[in-house]
């Protein structure tokens, strides 16, 4: 089901530069200090959210391994998901007009892994790109081994065009097992789209992965912005928000914390 395309003004949005709850949820920022259009909050929208990167805008941990990359995201690494069981996710997504996507991957949404010492830093076991020709791809990784040393490969679990201006709402079952037995689900717009069971997905960690979303690319020419609102995370089943969207009295609780 579509959302209305009603967009907000620029002097409604005001800039995320600190922690903030999403339906109770703790995220931080992970953006460039020197772009405060990176992270936006509408002011006047209930739980509405804006991403823009520019070309050679990275977080201070990018910066600091010297990763190029753009990215504007918020982490909800605080609180990760325990490997075998249902975690469900949903929200709403818009990808705002602009010029051609050149990024060789951009990731617009992500279940990062919880990692432990002597773990090489890894790809995203759960990973929402954008790529050129405004193609939406989902794909997965596992590793069973108690440690790695290298990226596991990537496996492709759908591909397919997208419009941009267009909101689009998802809502997703996960279940993260490195033993062949991970489930994935996912309904676009309320038809379900993807519907795996008996595969891999995530890695042998004490703990499971954790939501991060807004814009993580390799970096790129050209500005991309994206919107998202109403999003919720939940241990509990979200299959009610399958058909209908968040209605402004049922939509997650957003707060700045400062």
């Amino acid at each position: 089901m579509l959302l209305s395309a009603t967009v907000a003004t620029a002097s409604d949005w005001r800039p995320v530069i600190a922690p903030l709850t999403i339906g109770g949820h703790y995220y931080e920022p992970a953006s460039a200090a020197s772009n405060h259009q990176a992270i936006q909050l509408s002011k006047s929208q209930t739980a509405l959210l804006r991403f823009t990167v520019r070309r050679g805008e990275n977080s201070r941990w990018d910066a600091k391994e010297g990763s190029a990359v753009d990215r504007a995201e918020l982490t909800g690494w605080a609180q990760p998901n325990p490997l075998g069981k249902d975690v469900w996710i949903s929200y709403a997504q818009r990808i705002l007009p602009g010029e051609p996507v050149t990024s060789r991957w951009c990731v617009i949404g992500q279940m990062h892994a919880t990692t432990q010492a002597g773990d090489r830093g890894s790809s995203p076991p759960f990973a929402l790109q954008l790529l050129p020709g405004d193609v939406f791809m989902i794909s997965t990784r596992y590793v069973a081994a108690a440690r790695h040393t290298v990226n596991p490969d990537e496996t492709i679990r759908y591909s397919g065009a997208i419009e941009r201006d267009r909101w689009y709402r998802h809502v997703f079952r996960l279940r993260f097992g490195y033993k062949g037995d991970a489930i994935l689900q996912w309904w676009r717009d309320g038809v379900l789209m993807l519907d795996l069971t008996d595969f891999s997905m995530g890695y042998n960690d004490p703990e499971g992965p954790y939501w991060q979303f807004g814009i993580y690319r390799n970096t790129s020419p050209e500005d991309l912005t994206i919107e998202y609102r109403d999003v919720e995370v939940s241990q509990t089943s979200l299959a009610h928000r399958i058909a209908p969207p968040l209605s402004k009295e049922t939509a997650s609780d957003l707060k700045l914390m400062r």
